[in-house]
């Protein structure tokens, strides 16, 4: 997460920070891939969008986002290995970073 932090010490703004920048993140790296990976890419920047949308609200337990954020990340290294191209797997790394 944020340097050594659990997810329970962070506070949903900083949680809200985090999600909103792999959102942005993974729309920069749909914009460099082609055909199914970019479809791969925008699902689940979608699911992590909704997610955003639910922490907003107010609507997310902590179950909720210690599940969104295990998807997001197993996604994630699934897009990373499947990806040909470089950028978007250092773009897919930074991401997969920030959420440890």
């Amino acid at each position: 997460m944020i340097g050594n932090m659990q997810i329970e010490q962070l506070s949903i703004n900083q949680l809200k920070r985090l999600v909103k920048q792999a959102v942005y993140n993974l729309t920069v790296a749909a914009l460099l891939e082609k055909g199914e990976a970019k479809r791969d890419l925008l699902a689940v920047r979608d699911e992590m969008r909704d997610f955003l949308k639910k922490l907003r609200k107010g609507n997310a337990s902590l179950l909720e986002v210690y599940s969104e954020l295990g998807f997001a990340l197993i996604s994630i290294a699934i897009l990373k290995m499947e990806s040909r191209n470089e950028k978007v797997k250092d773009i897919l790394t930074s991401v997969e970073e920030s959420f440890y």
